[in-house]
């Protein structure tokens, strides 16, 4: 989009008279990102703003808006505050919290966290998310880069809705639960969102991914318990049926977990899932868990491996697909001033 097309911020001061402060930190596509103070309480905000026009284009459709709009004001401690959903002149616009801590996307400038920290963490944004689940709101989107993290690990926020609407599967990448990817589940549900806290959880605990840790389980990598094993594979399970199938569920067993969070850890950490199979020949204990729990970790493998591929064959189309649809647009609005101009 032409610079042209973005507002001053004189514009959006007027547009806006409830913030000061307001200062531009960042653009994406039609997007104008805005850090802000808010006036009634001076609580740092984030605003976002794209052309109503264009709105439908991001992916902040109606539907959108008004899902929105319901998370307006909803307060848990775990999730981001979301202020204000609307109309301002021509434009669309959010206003949420501003977060200070970095992002888990950012996991390098977070230190090691211990296992009962990392679940505590992620029980916080699961009851975060309950309240919302039950008035019938999914996120659909969540990533590490909707969640900050506190650098010593005592809290963590997430925006409890996704930002980038358009953009799921690709921006969501491993994130994206595989039912989501295929087109199986077309609407969120509950388990998308238990689907990316799970992976969550196993990136707070491993610092790294199930696709490049070759699918082992977290005891295999850190000092834990199968407890912690069991709540992290049954929430990454492929199968939506296998999947805990509410988030109260899944509270639930991380309770269970942050109860007995420590155990034993592999002599060397696991080269991939396979290894830990064929050590099971030997009675440690609990070795006949940690087998059970990795055949669905394998199906995850297999699961995330697909699910790459259609990334790399998809993305391509889907940016095409939308550059071409902002360019269309610009070129309607010249048309329309070539012709009041004639």
């Amino acid at each position: 989009m032409p610079s042209d097309d973005f507002l001053s911020l004189d514009q959006i001061s007027n547009l806006f008279p409830q913030l000061e402060n307001i200062q531009l930190i960042g653009t994406k596509g039609p997007q104008q990102i805005f850090s802000a103070t808010l006036k009634s309480n001076f609580a740092p905000v984030i605003l976002r703003l794209v052309p109503t026009e264009e709105a439908d284009v991001f992916g902040w459709t109606p539907e959108f808006v008004i899902r929105s709009r319901a998370i307006v004001e909803q307060s848990h401690q775990g999730l981001l505050r979301v202020y204000e959903v609307g109309q301002a002149g021509s434009f669309t616009f959010i206003i949420s919290a501003h977060s200070p801590y970095p992002r888990l996307a950012d996991i390098e400038k977070i230190p090691q966290i211990k296992p009962q920290t990392a679940l505590t963490i992620i029980r916080n944004l699961a009851e975060g998310l309950l309240t919302l689940h039950r008035k019938g709101i999914f996120h659909g989107g969540i990533t590490p880069k909707q969640i900050t993290v506190r650098p010593d690990g005592g809290d963590a926020l997430l925006l409890p809705i996704n930002i980038y609407p358009a953009q799921p599967p690709v921006d969501m990448g491993d994130f994206a639960s595989p039912e989501w990817v295929t087109g199986a589940e077309p609407a969120f549900t509950p388990g998308m969102d238990i689907y990316a806290l799970g992976l969550t959880l196993y990136l707070l605990l491993t610092r790294t991914t199930p696709l490049e840790a070759q699918f082992a389980m977290p005891s295999s990598l850190i000092r834990c318990s199968d407890e912690v094993d069991a709540v992290v594979s049954r929430a990454i399970n492929p199968s939506p049926r296998e999947r805990y199938r509410d988030m109260g569920e899944f509270i639930t067993d991380l309770d269970k977990a942050i109860a007995r969070p420590a155990g034993g850890i592999s002599a060397a950490p696991a080269k991939s899932a396979v290894q830990p199979a064929i050590a099971l020949n030997g009675s440690g204990k609990g070795q006949s868990n940690v087998y059970y729990y990795l055949i669905p970790a394998l199906i995850v493998g297999i699961v995330l491996t697909y699910t790459c591929i259609l990334y790399k064959k998809d993305v391509a189309k889907i940016r095409s697909d939308y550059n071409e649809q902002v360019q269309k647009a610009n070129e309607a609005k010249a048309d329309v001033v070539r012709k009041a101009n004639k």
